[in-house]
């Protein structure tokens, strides 16, 4: 069966028209490409099987959705616009145009979201604030992670210390040439994780 979406259940919540190497958001073989970050707005899992991306109004079903994509309520789901299928089932078969153009979310004949973005810089988001319900704003990217709480760093560097990615959500690098005798990290409402 295909779940029902009404406009905005799932949206689209963030890109990144032009993701280099510098901004440390990288997909599953290492590489930076461009991004479209997808928010549920409700409180059930989604299945977005019988659901399209695409970015030509006349060609609605241009990438489908695998069938097990599905995401959490409150949860984000990323694809990797890349035109590359071969690195993983969430790479769609379209690029973003870092001068701007359209994306649709849609069943193949209606929208569930639709979004036109300006001219983008190298690393520069196109997010929603408020997360999930907002209007557009350029910003740092927030990769997986809440639009509205989050630091403008990417990646800190000080004194030969390397933490990426900021924000993380799953998983978080530390690089130091030196011994670290101690290590806290808090999430961003002070909570000790480790």
């Amino acid at each position: 069966t295909i779940d029902v979406l009404e406009w905005q259940d799932v949206v689209i919540n963030e890109l990144v028209a032009s993701n280099k190497i510098t901004s440390d958001i990288v997909d599953e073989k290492g590489e930076s490409e461009d991004w479209i970050e997808l928010y549920n707005n409700t409180d059930k899992e989604i299945n977005l099987n019988g659901y399209f991306l695409t970015d030509k109004k006349s060609d609605l079903t241009k990438w489908a959705f695998p069938s097990d994509a599905k995401i959490k309520p409150n949860e984000y789901l990323i694809i990797w616009a890349d035109e590359n299928k071969n690195d993983g089932p969430l790479h769609c078969n379209f690029k973003l145009s870092k001068s701007g153009e359209q994306v649709y979310l849609s069943n193949g004949s209606m929208y569930v979201d639709s979004l036109t973005f300006p001219s983008l810089d190298d690393n520069e988001s196109y997010s929603r604030i408020p997360n999930g319900t907002g209007d557009f704003v350029k910003k740092n990217a927030t990769f997986g992670f809440d639009n509205t709480k989050t630091s403008s760093t990417i990646t800190a560097e000080i004194d030969n210390f390397i933490l990426y990615p900021n924000p993380a959500n799953h998983f978080i690098t530390v690089k130091h040439i030196n011994f670290i005798k101690e290590l806290s990290i808090f999430d961003i409402t002070g909570r000790k994780l480790f």
